[in-house]
């Protein structure tokens, strides 16, 4: 499946969780809520997140753009920054 299991060790069936068996350290049901905190951070990451990154990316991408138009209106005519004077047929 593509779900994240709940590990129970062998060693702690029928022990109540919280205790440590004889023989053991980490005691059973460790980690049980890990799940619960995997799939809240997963849904959250993935439908919280790429909103707020998109947002900054395009204002971050208005701002530059907004920053190049005041440049260029100090020249003159925006429409035409950057491009070659039209010649006419009777300038030639």
């Amino acid at each position: 499946s593509c779900w994240l299991p709940v590990w129970e060790p062998p060693h702690c069936e029928g022990v109540e969780i919280g205790t440590t068996p004889e023989g053991f350290e980490i005691p059973c049901g460790r980690g049980d809520n890990a799940t619960v905190k995997l799939a809240f951070a997963f849904f959250y990451g993935v439908h919280f997140f790429p909103p707020i990154i998109i947002s900054v990316c395009l204002g971050i991408i208005y701002r530059s753009i907004l920053w190049r138009e005041e440049q260029a209106s100090r020249f003159g005519d925006i429409e035409n920054v950057g491009r070659e004077p039209a010649v006419h047929s009777d300038q030639r």
